[in-house]
């Protein structure tokens, strides 16, 4: 009788849209778990994702972090390896190659200057299934200049996104520690590289509706035009 009532109540509330504090105080209190749960969103798209001219993927870096060390290794010439880690990247340097061909991979993203590509691409069959062969379209093929600038974005939490077929972009945006204001930030700044990213075909509203939760809680559905940075009812 009791988990038909709580199965009931989360029903109900998977129709009720939430204003963006309500469903972060509600996310936030119903991660209960031991360990610190992600936060996590799915937004849905107004496009037909299988058409490649309404394609959306793109980088985003988070204001408040994403509650994790990460770990970046670079790609470049030797000229440039004193600069790469005084930028704080921890992998970088001659045996980096070496140790991806022995399967020694520490790192959870990685950076390439553009003369490097042509060297990356044996690489590729090792580094892509993982999702870490750098490439335009990710936006972590970058030129020197942009070399410093773009660690220091990564280290301080950079996501990377793209929508599936459905049209639906699931990626995280925090932590269930983080407070309200950090979630909302983090959350602003995603939404905002997503409308950044707007295909052309697309009539209408870009974002169709959006759910929140956190790893082991239920989804709480947004209020869509509460979170649109487009519109003028946005609340984060």
């Amino acid at each position: 009788m009791a988990i038909s009532i709580i199965a009931r109540h989360f029903a109900r509330a998977s129709k009720i849209a939430y204003l963006p504090n309500e469903a972060f105080a509600l996310t936030k209190a119903y991660a209960i778990s031991p360990y610190d749960e992600s936060v996590d969103i799915a937004l849905t798209l107004n496009i037909d994702a299988k058409k490649t001219d309404q394609t959306v993927r793109g980088t985003c870096a988070m204001p408040s972090g994403l509650g994790k060390k990460i770990k970046i290794a670079v790609f470049t010439s030797a000229v440039n390896y004193k600069l790469a880690a005084d930028a704080g990247a921890e992998f970088v340097g001659d045996s980096l190659l070496k140790d991806i061909k022995e399967g020694k991979i520490e790192f959870d993203k990685t950076i390439a200057t553009q003369e490097m590509m042509d060297v990356l691409k044996p690489f590729g069959k090792i580094l892509g299934p993982r999702g870490l062969m750098p490439t335009l379209k990710s936006g972590n093929v970058v030129p020197v200049d942009k070399l410093e600038e773009t660690i220091k974005v990564m280290k301080m939490g950079s996501l990377q996104f793209r929508c599936q077929k459905e049209g639906i972009i699931h990626t995280t945006i925090g932590r269930s520690s983080f407070t309200e204001e950090e979630l909302k930030v983090n959350l602003r700044a995603f939404i905002a590289a997503v409308n950044s990213l707007r295909p052309a075909a697309v009539r209408g509203k870009l974002l169709k509706k959006a759910f929140i939760k956190s790893t082991q809680g239920p989804a709480w559905r947004l209020d869509i035009d509460t979170i649109d940075t487009n519109s003028a009812k946005c609340l984060i």
